[in-house]
C-alpha cells in the first residue's frame, strides 16, 4: 500500500494524476468567469505585474495572461509549473518552490491565493507566515485576494463519506474535523496497488485574518461569498477576502 499521510501532504498529492482526475470538473470556463469578476472588483493595469501564489497548473492565472495582463506564478508542484510554463507566453515567469520562502525582484499590484490554496500546515504559525509573505509581495496601493473555504458552512454540511467515480479509478473519501482542521482521507486502488492520501485544511475564519493584518498596513475592503462577487453570508459557498495596502 502506498500511503502519503504526512505534514507536507500536498507536495506528493498535487503532483499525481489522481489529484487531477478527482478534481477534473474544474474547468477553464469557470476560471475565466471568476477572473472577469476579479477585474470588476479590483482595478488593475495591464503593464503592472500580478502574482498567483500556489497557482497549480495556472488554470486561473493563465486566464488573466490571455486577457493581456502581466502574470507570474509560483507553486510547490514541479509538474504543475511545467504545465503552466508550456501554456504560457512567458515561461520564465513561473517558479516551482515553497511560497513561504519566495523572493521576487519586484512588488505586485495584485497577489492572489485562490481556490483554497491556504491553511495546509499543521501549525498556525506556519499558516500565518505564508499569509504575511503574501502581503509582503504587494506594492503600495495594491491588493491581496485570499479565496478560502467558508468554515461555518463546511462544518455544518460536512459529508462524512462518499464514493467518487473518476476516469482513472474509484475514490473512497472520508471526512472529519479534528483540532480545527478538516481532514479528507482519499483511498483508492489502481493497477492492483492501494493508495492512501490525505488533504488537511485549517479552518481559519475572518477573525483570524483580521488579527493577522492588525500590525500591517493592510485593510480588509471586501469579504465576498461566491464567484459572482456577492457579499459574504454565513451560508455562502466561499469566503473570499480582498485586502488593500494603504
Amino acid at each position: 500500500m502506498i500511503n502519503k499521510v504526512e505534514d507536507n501532504w500536498f507536495v506528493d498529492w498535487f503532483n499525481t494524476p489522481f489529484y487531477h482526475d478527482l478534481y477534473r470538473h474544474r474547468d477553464h470556463a469557470e476560471a475565466m468567469k471568476w477572473m472577469h469578476k476579479i477585474l470588476e472588483i479590483v482595478p488593475l493595469e495591464k503593464d503592472l505585474p500580478i502574482l498567483d501564489v500556489c497557482c497549480g497548473n495556472g488554470r486561473h492565472a493563465l486566464c488573466l495572461e490571455k486577457l493581456g495582463y502581466s502574470i507570474f506564478g509560483i507553486d510547490i508542484g514541479v509538474d504543475n509549473i511545467q504545465k503552466a510554463q508550456s501554456n504560457s507566453q512567458f515561461p520564465e515567469r513561473w517558479k516551482a518552490g515553497d511560497a513561504r520562502d519566495m523572493q521576487w525582484p519586484m512588488s505586485f499590484q495584485l497577489v492572489t491565493n485562490l481556490f483554497t490554496s491556504f491553511g495546509y500546515f499543521n501549525e498556525t504559525s506556519e499558516n500565518r507566515k505564508l499569509f504575511l509573505t503574501l502581503l509582503d509581495q504587494v506594492g503600495e496601493g495594491g491588493y491581496m485576494m485570499l479565496d478560502f473555504l467558508n468554515a461555518p458552512k463546511v462544518i455544518q454540511n460536512l459529508i462524512p463519506s462518499e464514493i467518487v467515480q473518476g476516469e482513472l479509478t474509484e475514490y473512497c473519501i472520508q471526512r472529519k474535523i479534528h483540532q480545527r482542521q478538516i481532514i479528507k482521507s482519499i483511498d483508492f486502488e489502481y493497477n492492483s496497488h492501494l493508495f492512501s492520501f490525505q488533504e488537511k485544511v485549517y479552518l481559519f475564519d475572518k477573525d483570524d485574518f483580521l488579527e493577522w493584518i492588525q500590525p500591517t498596513s493592510f485593510d480588509l475592503i471586501h469579504h465576498l461569498g461566491d464567484y459572482n462577487a456577492n457579499e459574504y453570508q454565513v451560508d455562502s459557498p466561499r469566503s473570499i477576502f480582498v485586502f488593500q495596502k494603504k
